[in-house]
């Protein structure tokens, strides 16, 4: 999986507020329809069913955005100073959510730090290994990668998961900010933990992958659960008869 120096949710966020220069008509309209189903179905669905049944539409716009190289490098110019703002501020002081807006700062913090890693160690051009994606459907890779033996294909198939997971966590996140989505107090903590734990798991595979450690003298309580999730994740790698479904406990945990 190859990262984006700003989360592709945030991305996308960005060019809903900001249509124009960012982004071609036909890519505004993609965007703007799925905002729409995202309102639409977690206001009918709740956050995680509707999660479920937006993983296909998630996957194809991440891609179609990501094709854009000037795009994406034109909308993290302006990105780059908001998020570092709001990492400083840690939440806004008019929210209504609070604790979410502080796990969001939080998720944030964290994907740039494994985000620039993953940059620096894949390659100088981060969208050369993802073009041929974007020709499929999450559904048809998550189908062919379940069906190959071993662990590393359950890996990459999670892996892939929990960034998308993590883009859509921020994208609901900022339309509950923004007033424009409003669910109850229970859907707010379920988005609460959807967005704790994606980030957790993208920093654990990256890890598993060698392409981001943490850093021994962070011991911020987030940073201390992705170093106890990491070591967990890879005791049960070194156990020679683990399943994939220790794995999936583990990173259920």
């Amino acid at each position: 999986m190859i990262a984006t120096k700003a989360p592709i949710g945030e991305i996308i966020n960005y060019i809903h507020k900001n249509p124009t220069p960012y982004g071609t008509e036909n890519l505004f309209k993609k965007i703007e329809s799925l905002m729409d189903l995202i309102v639409i179905r977690t206001k009918k669905k709740g956050v995680n069913k509707a999660l479920d049944s937006l993983m296909d539409d998630l996957f194809k716009l991440r891609f179609e955005v990501i094709d854009n190289h000037e795009l994406v490098g034109s909308v993290f110019e302006q990105l780059s100073d908001l998020i570092e703002d709001r990492i400083e501020k840690q939440y806004s002081k008019s929210t209504d959510h609070k604790d979410l807006e502080y796990a969001f700062v939080n998720a944030i913090d964290i994907y740039g730090k494994i985000a620039s890693s993953i940059i620096e160690k894949v390659s100088n051009n981060p969208f050369v290994a993802i073009n041929n994606l974007s020709s499929f459907e999450y559904g048809n890779i998550e189908t062919l990668l379940k069906s190959l033996p071993g662990q590393d294909s359950q890996i990459i198939l999670s892996y892939l998961k929990s960034s998308i997971v993590l883009d859509y966590s921020f994208i609901v996140s900022e339309l509950i900010f923004d007033g424009e989505l409003h669910i109850n107090k229970t859907e707010i903590s379920r988005l609460y933990s959807l967005l704790k734990n994606s980030i957790e798991e993208f920093a654990v595979y990256s890890n598993v992958f060698k392409l981001w450690s943490p850093d021994e003298s962070d011991e911020s309580q987030w940073m201390r659960n992705i170093k106890i999730r990491i070591s967990v994740f890879e005791a049960i790698l070194n156990t020679k008869h683990s399943s994939s479904d220790e794995l999936k406990k583990v990173l259920a945990a």
